[in-house]
């Protein structure tokens, strides 16, 4: 009886030793709120070193028709939430251009090209009153996929 419960025991220890050694899996973006997606965002995907941000306001942005039409196909098809972080430069006429991808949550939708083509179709920045200089400074801009 010793022996089969020493056996058990060893049992239970070698199975918990392989539950801690496997990694944890990603959550369900699914259903998620669009705040928790955007805290998935890495700290160090929020800036570029040598770039002068500015802040800006925008004027138009798109509605909801326009997010369907760039919403990633694969991403749609399951439901799937996402978010994007860019950088863009703009233009005298405050449209966007040169963007790159900061980051992108989850990353294997293409939530990030979509985020691209999205904003350089549809955004347009406020230049009154705005210091900053086009096709020199960036803004950072994040996109939420509802």
């Amino acid at each position: 009886m010793k022996r089969f419960f020493a056996v058990i025991c060893l049992a239970l220890l070698a199975t918990s030793a392989a539950r801690a050694e496997t990694p944890t899996s990603q959550p369900d973006m699914r259903h998620m709120t669009l705040k928790e997606l955007a805290a998935l965002i890495p700290a160090e995907a929020k800036s570029r070193p040598g770039r002068n941000y500015v802040t800006a306001r925008k004027v138009s942005t798109p509605g909801y028709d326009a997010m369907r039409k760039y919403y990633p196909a694969s991403a749609k098809a399951i439901g799937q939430r996402g978010v994007a972080l860019l950088e863009c430069q703009f233009d005298a006429m405050g449209n966007l251009l040169n963007c790159d991808i900061l980051a992108e949550r989850p990353e294997t939708y293409g939530f990030g090209a979509s985020t691209i083509d999205l904003v350089q179709k549809y955004f347009t920045l406020d230049m009154r009153n705005f210091e900053g200089k086009p096709n020199a400074d960036w803004i950072k801009l994040m996109v939420r996929w509802p």
